[in-house]
């Protein structure tokens, strides 16, 4: 679970940010006010290949930021190819400061993010996109903060392949199976022993589900409870004068 980083606070979705420029065509269905919405399901698409650019304001209250990426929509074919990101305590393009280039990789394609070396505090930020092959859209930009969930009396982490597939037995008795979608992740992340602050913690996160992670392995995934529920176990301390737990958090990548 060490470097399993965990974003409370979204910027651009929480709530106070704006869109005050955007440059290249978009699809009127799917407009770029759309980046500013929590659900990653109403995206922001074009209506063909290029390059397209969105500023984004947000707000007079300037965050810290260590965590910039995207959150796509569908399948790689509709992927933009990279995405420049770049900041500015001036309205742009004054002031401009180059962030980070994400770009298309094998390992996770869908989404992409990047970790900086330092936290930053700017109010504008501009991510330039650029496709060559095709249409693309786009769930939800991240720029955030994010806490690491590698602490103390965690043994780690399981980390399970979801395959999206369909099964069907033919009359003759012979199984056809249907990809459905794209592969998942399951990831159980575990502490033991932990007080009841710490168990409060996480009982915290589990409520604010779905919520984005940023994965050592991974990399930015947005991921929910599985089933719905936190397990904790409860064990007596000493003198039965304390409490102990052991919790484990139980997500799984969105499709």
């Amino acid at each position: 679970m060490s470097a399993t980083r965990l974003v409370l606070r979204n910027h651009p979705t929480a709530g106070g940010a704006s869109i005050i420029a955007s440059t290249g065509t978009f699809d009127s269905l799917f407009p770029t006010s759309n980046l500013l919405l929590k659900d990653r399901y109403l995206p922001v698409a074009t209506p063909g290949a290029g390059t397209n650019s969105v500023t984004l304001d947000l707000g007079s209250t300037v965050r810290t930021t260590q965590l910039v990426g995207y959150l796509a929509f569908k399948s790689a074919s509709v992927f933009p190819t990279s995405v420049t990101v770049e900041a500015s305590n001036s309205v742009p393009p004054t002031g401009l400061v180059g962030i980070a280039t994400l770009a298309v990789s094998t390992g996770n394609p869908r989404d992409q993010g990047v970790w900086l070396a330092s936290p930053v505090t700017y109010r504008y930020w501009k991510f330039s996109i650029s496709s060559s092959f095709s249409p693309y859209s786009i769930g939800k930009f991240v720029i955030a903060d994010a806490h690491d969930l590698g602490i103390l009396y965690s043994p780690g982490a399981l980390d399970s392949l979801v395959l999206q597939r369909v099964h069907n037995d033919s009359p003759g008795g012979i199984r056809m199976t249907t990809r459905t979608g794209l592969n998942r992740r399951a990831f159980r992340m575990s502490l033991e022993r932990v007080n009841e602050d710490t168990r409060d913690e996480f009982l915290s996160v589990a409520g604010n589900a779905p919520f984005i992670i940023m994965h050592p392995f991974y990399g930015l995934c947005e991921v929910d409870l599985v089933d719905d529920r936190l397990p904790t176990e409860h064990f007596w301390g000493i003198n039965d004068a304390s409490y102990l737990f052991d919790v484990h958090l139980d997500v799984e990548t969105l499709a």
